[in-house]
């Protein structure tokens, strides 16, 4: 639908016309208005009563004659009362007025059409198909109606709101026009045109339809006037111009008179002055370049009009623009600018301080339309804003704030260069991807010169491996950038070697740093790593503080109670302060300090979203509808389920994100505040919350407001707030103040995170003056200054009184809580928490007041543990650390408090292990191993591989990997490092990639991937990946690799340990390995098993006990004898191998494949799978020359052969001596040996024809798989497998997946049968048709098959029907003769017992129309099937063509006797009259195809066409999909594809046909097609010929 605007340029008049004003008879001009006549009706018997309706006075006779219809008579003149708004006559006033004899008849269709049009907004869809279906009623006898009636549906549909319906109704307005070859009013249809342009639903193909039609059948002069008119008037109206009418316009012009150049400037200057000329796309602008540019020339005010549009062109073209094509269409209205000359009214020293914003206005509009996200280089942008630089510094001084910040480095780097002040961005990073990708790329000196980007830059950096090696290198090796590297390593560095345990994320990082920037800062990054000591660390985490030190008794043994092990359902809490709701998925329990207070069993539905309130002792559960509405019941009253005002669930998952708090708290008058109002107990209400703090006597909220959320007292009464204001503890910091609690608390005493002072608990963070923050208590306990932190709450833990915080870090869905030592440790975080037992969680900072030790004595233990005793406990096995835990720490007891030790030692464990792998790891790029390349290889990246081995890979599926950069080479070289012992001390392991390339098969792939490597005809870039593959292979051991010291294991994983990791590596003795380096894919619910590489020259062969060994299989046993090196060689001496067309042909030969599958197999198999990119099958499409259809089908064909069979093939292409490969080519007889004894197909069947079958059948049927196996039925098992069926599922199935079931017969006889209609008597393959029909009936005479139908049926109705009881009953089946159904359900799909359905008469009641299986089954034993398949012999009459064939579908051929009749009796020619019989008799006469059938020249074809369409035997017409232009004088059968139109005349000789359903979707001869000629022209002797019927009033049409 295109986007319109109204002009405000349109004045008085005008706008009244369209708002639908009726202007005074006096208006002296009322511009497009026309005279509106009041007309006056009665109807008898109602006297008294008069009708009167206000007309446009040249369409009043059709309302007079509309009126009548209607039982309504005029009476008095009809008189002229003013001026309103033209309407064109439409129906069914134009078939009155233009058809007077028509007029009862589409007066009738009046009660219908205002159903469907009521129909039109609720069910388009049905109101679509109603008005089509009566179309195709009228267009039998009235086709003169069919553009007024489509026009007037169209016009329902514009005013129901269904432009799409609409756009369908008037296409196929114009589409009877053409069909049915009727007169055009062409001033009535430019009326159509411009209104329906003006309603914005019309699309520009249809305009263009338009210019055609007023082409071809008007005056050059007038056409052009014409559609010129239509396009100021579109415009003027608020429709954008359309990208295509530039070219109509063009088009019509060249054909007029006048200068094609004035025409183009006037109209365009006229387009100009309209604001929808602003909303045109970015092609229209394109198109318009050169009539712009002198237009500008000669009117120079025009680039002000054009810097006056900028900005809603921007704004239109950029709306829904992805940052992939922004940059573009913003280039190119720039293009347009510079062009036009507008842009020099912006630069330094130009008169252009009139130009609206200034160049800085225009700058800021450039990069608002570019977005945030534009990072692709504008040299075009950059050479515009230079110019204008001293302007753009003058207006950013005197408006005082600087440009934002650009998305593209370059661009950024120009105006930094230029001195132009630029804001630093907020968001993290600046885009570097694109300045890679661009050769022309600044240095981006200036932007590395700017410190304020250095931790932007930073992190850009430190995402690149993320792009590409390519990518990488061009960052590594910039100069400018060379200090962001170092910075970024030392940051790395430093921050994993912090005085905190490391996390894993920080060490990973370290770790994932490439060589090139770890080695910028390789001694210092060491020295940081060196200092890190975990025994330290661990001692000063425990000495610190632990989580679990603290605990609620009352939450744990509710949690315990509540969610037991391996219970379902995360535990949620509502804050009802000072108690708290906890609740599982069927039970609440409210909980104060001393224990349950109320435990509920919820009545709740199950698997809804939670909440709670708890108000005066009764709990209110809430729970979201599965309407999204808030229902509930207070538990008193559980039976009583309201309806709650509100939209907000009181509840939150425990141990989820912090949030501030939010607590209800009572009120004074009872009830409870929530922050926004005060719920009161059986009130149905679900207000919402917010922070609510109390000093005991006030209330205050925090309230959001426009500029933040801000402190108000609240009404206790109301709950709503009133005037500005904070609790007294908040104020007194003053604007030092950033967060705090405050609530009164029934008990008295310190707590862990401060004391309650008169009946009050509460918290304040403050900032101090260096920036830091700290917490405060009541009392004035405090927590360590500390900095990046809003949330402090001091914390205290039992063995010393040394202050600890606990901070919130992060916001919203990432805050967590943090417990943060006395030195300003973060000893834990609440996402490590999860190691701990289910049962522990941690609630909310502020009901941390509840908590109490867990064992004092513990805590003091923990507070004397040193670095020796934390060596000690990191000494040993990691399922030892608990015992470890019990004999060095005696003083604990508790068995929470013991685990949470545990893990946290495990936790420092696994931090030392990853630290020494870190430190080789960096010790390794500085000190290389030799004989091990010491950097992870950065290339070939994944993709590479993929497209180089995309042939021989196993899975053909399509299924693309490579979404990991260079993962494939950072496993083989991971292989190698374990052959040189570089992973440590035996047993240790490390973690390996995730990668795609399947290990398993690849060392069987060598001799291919050698070939490929060399050959001239695979593109560079996989060549080039290919060598790098051999060589990581080379490097892993797997070439010229001894068998003897390899095996490959299937295992899976058998600890818990294993299946977090499962890819691990074994480091052995003697560069022994064991490593698990892919996934077999199974079944979804199956347990997940693995393929494992083990290499151990000794021959022991051990898996790790982490993993369950499923198998044990040789591996490496065809990697030796490859002659690898000499054929590099000889690359590298000669060049890739020339491709020798010679080769397919040979291949060809050898073995009988066809010549796109042998081009395919001698190339090397290159993008089989279809999922590369196209540019892969350039050199091959080069050479071939198929179309990409044939190609593709070629590797349908070529990718159901095993992935082993293809890899031998290619492999065996590879000669024994690799000279021969440059000198003779491939060795396609070996090659061919393999194929011959290994592929199962003895028929080649042209590609061309398989692509046609698809096309005829549709994609995804299987037409392909099909036809193959209806022309080799012995090798298909579809055809060749006789089943069993049971009743399962929805319908009688086969046991078996493979064999003959109801859709290979309907496959298989709609093949045979098209390929009958498709190859010409004497082909090769049309001898193959009655094997295929053997085939078929072979398997129709299993006494055991079963064709199940497709439609359900009332079991209950059929019986009733039948009357009788079934004839045999089985296991969950019964029979009515032929028929099958399921015994105990109610619906179900009717089975067809072959051996009995050839004369079952109760098929009608499980049908209407015959099913599909019901044609298929009688077409395959009927003889007359069996006679079109077979060999039609010699033509009846002359001779065969070239190559020896014939088509019977000449009838000039195969009935020679009716060619003459027909042209006997309709006085034409022989050729005119079989032409003729084509028509009438074939159902797919297209002109190519009756070139075909009769082997004519195009001239005497023509001749013939030309006497045909002089008589009226045929009528002359446009019809799409038809292929033709001549059609016989009927009703016309449209048909969405693949199924082809045809006339309904032809119908009856068709059986596929059903009636137009055609449910085999080809409609083709099912006998012989002479006989089908001589059927057709008997219902011609009969009287019976191609005509239009009469119309009848449709289907409760009321009497008239």
């Amino acid at each position: 639908m295109n986007e319109t605007i109204d002009d405000p340029s349109e004045g008085g008049t005008a706008q009244e016309l369209k708002a639908g004003a009726y202007l005074h008879p006096d208006t002296a001009d009322p511009g497009a208005g026309v005279p509106i006549t009041a007309r006056a009706y009665r109807r008898p018997g109602l006297p008294g009563r008069t009708v009167v309706r206000l007309v446009p006075e040249r369409i009043g006779a059709a309302e007079d004659a509309a009126a009548a219809f209607h039982g309504l008579e005029r009476f008095g003149p009809a008189e002229v009362v003013g001026f309103g708004a033209s309407r064109s006559l439409a129906f069914p006033g134009w078939a009155l007025v233009h058809h007077p004899q028509d007029a009862s008849r589409a007066l009738a269709l009046l009660p219908e059409i205002d159903r469907l049009s009521g129909l039109a907004a609720a069910r388009p869809r049905a109101a679509l198909d109603g008005f089509l279906a009566l179309g195709e009623r009228i267009a039998e006898s009235l086709p003169h109606l069919l553009p007024t009636y489509f026009e007037r549906a169209a016009r329902e549909f514009v005013a129901a709101g269904q432009p799409a319906c609409a756009v369908r109704m008037f296409t196929a307005a114009r589409k009877a026009e053409d069909v049915h070859g009727l007169p055009i009013d062409w001033d009535r249809l430019d009326e159509v045109f411009t209104e329906f342009s003006l309603t914005g639903v019309l699309p520009s193909v249809s305009l263009s339809d338009h210019s055609r039609a007023l082409a071809l059948r008007l005056p050059a002069d007038e056409a052009l006037a014409r559609y010129l008119r239509l396009a100021v008037r579109r415009t003027s109206g608020g429709v954008p111009p359309a990208v295509s009418m530039v070219t109509d316009l063009r088009r019509l012009a060249k054909a007029a008179s006048a200068d094609t150049g004035r025409i183009e400037c006037d109209h365009l200057a006229e387009l100009l002055t309209f604001p929808a000329t602003a909303l045109a796309p970015q092609n229209w602008w394109t198109k318009q370049r050169t009539t712009l540019k002198a237009l500008a020339r000669e009117r120079p005010e025009v680039r002000r009009v054009l810097l006056d549009l900028t900005p809603a062109v921007l704004r239109h073209l950029t709306f829904r623009a992805t940052w992939r094509t922004r940059t573009g269409l913003v280039e190119s209205w720039i293009g347009v600018l510079e062009e036009s000359g507008a842009t020099s009214l912006l630069a330094d020293g130009a008169a252009g301080e009139d130009v609206e914003g200034g160049a800085l206005g225009f700058l800021e509009g450039v990069l608002e339309a570019l977005g945030e996200d534009f990072s692709r280089r504008s040299i075009l942008l950059e050479a515009l804003i230079t110019p204008m630089a001293g302007r753009l510094r003058t207006e950013i001084a005197e408006r005082g704030a600087p440009l934002a910040c650009p998305g593209n480095v370059d661009l950024l780097d120009l105006l930094l260069g230029l001195g132009l002040p630029v804001a630093v961005p907020t968001w993290r990073g600046v885009d570097l991807t694109a300045w890679t990708r661009d050769e022309n790329r600044r240095d981006l000196a200036a932007l590395c010169a700017d410190e304020r980007f250095a931790e932007s830059l930073r992190y850009a950096v430190s995402r690149a491996h993320h792009h590409g090696s390519e990518h990488e290198r061009i960052l590594y090796a910039s100069a400018a950038l060379r200090p962001h590297l170092r910075g970024l390593a030392l940051e790395r560095a430093r921050h994993a070697a912090e005085p905190a345990l490391p996390t894993w994320g920080a060490l990973t990082r370290v770790q994932e740093l490439r060589p090139e920037i770890l080695r910028t800062a390789g001694a210092e990054a060491r020295t940081a790593l060196l200092s890190v000591d975990p025994a330290g660390l661990l001692a000063r985490t425990l000495r610190g503080g632990l989580f679990a030190e603290l605990v609620w008794p009352a939450l744990e043994e509710a949690m315990a109670e509540l969610f037991p092990p391996r219970g379902a359902g995360d535990p949620l809490i509502a804050e009802e302060w000072p108690y708290l709701v906890l609740a599982g998925d069927r039970r609440a329990m409210v909980l104060d300090g001393s224990g349950v207070v109320l435990d509920h069993e919820l009545r709740a539905p199950a698997r809804r979203p939670l909440g709670f309130r708890f108000v005066d002792g009764r709990l209110l559960v809430q729970w979201r509808a599965v309407d999204g509405e808030i229902s509930g019941y207070w538990h008193t009253e559980p039976h009583r389920v309201l309806r709650l005002a509100g939209d907000h669930l009181n509840g939150q998952i425990l141990n989820g994100p912090w949030r501030s708090p939010q607590i209800s708290l009572d009120a004074p008058d009872g009830g409870r505040l929530t922050g926004t109002s005060v719920i009161r107990p059986g009130k149905a209400a679900a207000p919402g919350s917010a922070e609510l703090v109390s000093d005991g006597e006030a209330f205050w909220a925090r309230v959001p407001q426009p500029e933040g959320p801000a402190w108000h007292r609240l009404d206790p009464g109301t709950g709503r707030p009133a005037e500005p204001g904070m609790p007294d503890f908040f104020a007194a910091p003053g604007e030092a103040f950033l967060d705090g609690f405050l609530a009164p608390f029934p008990e008295l005493g310190p707590t862990p995170v401060g004391a309650v002072v008169g009946g009050l608990f509460g918290q304040r963070t403050v900032r101090l003056p260096d920036g830091t923050a700290r917490g405060e208590d009541l009392a004035g306990r405090t927590t360590p200054a500390l900095a990046g932190y809003g949330t402090l709450w001091p914390l205290t833990l039992p063995g010393d009184d040394a202050p600890r915080a606990l901070a919130r870090d992060g916001e919203g869905e990432y805050g967590r809580c943090r417990l943060i030592g006395p030195d300003g440790l973060v000893l834990a975080d609440t996402l490590l928490s999860g190691r701990l037992k289910e049962r522990f969680r941690i609630p909310p900072a502020h009901y941390w007041v509840r908590l109490r030790p867990r064992d004092e004595s513990g805590s003091r233990a923990l507070r004397r543990v040193d670095r020796d005793l934390a060596a000690r406990l990191m000494a040993g096995p990691e399922e030892a650390v608990e015992e470890r835990v019990r004999a060095e720490l005696p003083g604990v007891g508790d068995a929470v408090l013991i685990e949470g030790i545990a893990n946290a030692v495990a936790d420092a464990m696994r931090m030392a292990a990853r630290l020494t792998e870190v430190k080789e790891h960096v010790d390794g790029l500085l000190e290389p191993v030799p004989g091990v390349p010491a950097e992870r290889p950065a290339s070939p990246e994944d993709q590479a591989v993929f497209r180089a081995v995309d042939g021989l890979r196993e899975d053909q599926s399509g299924r693309s990997f490579g979404g990991r950069p260079a993962e494939t080479a950072h496993l083989l070289w991971r292989l190698a490092g374990f052959r040189e012992g570089r992973y440590g001390p035996v047993g240790a392991w490390i973690e390996l990639p995730v990668q795609d390339l399947d290990l398993t098969w690849a060392p069987d792939a060598l001799a291919a991937f050698t070939l490929l490597a060399a050959s001239g005809i695979v593109p560079e870039p996989n060549r080039a990946a290919l060598r790098e593959l051999l060589a990581l292979l080379d490097a892993a051991g797997l070439v010229d690799a001894d068998p003897a010291a390899w095996r490959l294991f299937r295992v899976r994983p058998g600890t818990a340990e294993a299946e977090r990791a499962p890819r691990r590596g074994y480091q052995r003795e003697g560069g022994a390995f064991f490593a698990v380096v892919g996934e077999e894919k199974g079944a979804i619910d199956a347990p997940t098993e693995y393929w494992a590489v083990c290499h151990d020259p000794s021959g022991g062969f051990e898996a790790p006990g982490e993993y369950e060994v499923l198998k044990v299989l040789p591996y490496a046993e065809c990697t030796t004898g490859v002659p690898i090196a000499e054929t590099l060689a000889l690359l590298d001496a000669q060049g890739p191998a020339p491709w020798h067309a010679a080769s397919a042909k040979e291949f060809a030969r050898l073995t009988g494949a066809t010549p796109t599958i042998a081009g395919l197999v001698v190339s090397g198999l290159i993008g089989l799978s279809g999922r590369t990119n196209s540019s892969q099958l350039d050199g091959v499409r080069k050479v071939l020359g198929p179309n990409a259809a044939e190609i593709a089908a070629a590797q349908s064909s070529l990718r159901t052969l095993p992935g082993k069979v293809r890899r031998a093939l290619v492999g065996a292409l590879l000669p024994a001596e690799p000279a021969l490969l440059w000198s003779r080519g491939p060795d396609v007889a070996a090659a061919a040996e393999v194929w011959n004894g290994s592929v199962p197909w003895r028929t080649m069947v042209p590609e061309d024809l398989l692509t046609t079958a698809e096309q005829v059948f549709g994609t995804g049927t299987g037409a392909q798989r099909h036809l193959r196996a209806v022309l080799d039925p012995a090798n298909a098992p579809s055809l060749s497998l006789d089943v069993e069926f049971l009743p399962r599922g929805y319908g009688f199935e086969p046991v078996v997946r493979e064999g003959f079931t109801a859709a290979v017969l309907e496959s298989s006889v709609r093949t045979l049968a098209w390929l009958a209609h498709r190859l010409p008597a004497g082909d090769r393959l049309r001898t193959l048709l009655p094997a295929g029909l053997a085939a078929v009936r072979e398997r129709l005479a299993h006494p055991g098959l079963v064709l199940g139908l497709p439609d359900q049926i009332d079991i209950a109705d059929f019986k009733k029907a039948v009357g009788e009881a079934p004839e045999e009953e089985g296991d969950g089946w019964e029979r009515y003769g032929a028929i099958l159904l399921k015994t105990g359900v109610s619906r179900y799909r009717p089975g067809l017992l072959v051996a009995r359905l050839a004369d079952e008469p109760r098929l009608p009641l499980l049908r209407g129309e015959p099913h599909a299986v019901e044609i298929a089954f009688r077409t395959a034993l009927d003889e007359r099937f069996a006679a079109l398949l077979a060999d039609p012999g010699d033509p009846a009459e002359g001779d065969r063509l070239k190559d020896g064939i014939w088509w019977p579908q000449d009838p000039s051929r195969s009935v020679p006797e009716v060619v003459a009749e027909a042209a006997e009796r309709y006085g034409v020619s022989r050729d005119a009259a079989a032409v003729y019989l084509m028509l009438l008799a074939m159902p797919d006469p297209t002109d190519r195809h009756t070139a075909r059938w009769t082997g004519w020249r195009p001239a005497r074809l023509a001749a013939a066409r030309k006497e045909l369409a002089a008589t009226d035997l045929v009528a002359m017409v446009r019809r799409p999909k038809a292929g033709r232009g001549l059609f016989l004088p009927c009703p016309w059968a449209e048909a969405d594809g693949p199924r082809v139109p045809m006339e309904e005349w032809k119908q009856a000789l068709y059986p596929f046909s059903a009636r137009g359903t055609a449910p085999l979707t080809a409609v083709v001869p099912t006998e012989p097609v002479a006989d089908v000629y001589r059927r057709a022209w008997r219902r011609i002797a009969e009287g019976d010929r191609p005509r239009f019927t009469d119309q009848e009033p449709p289907p409760g049409t009321p009497a008239r």
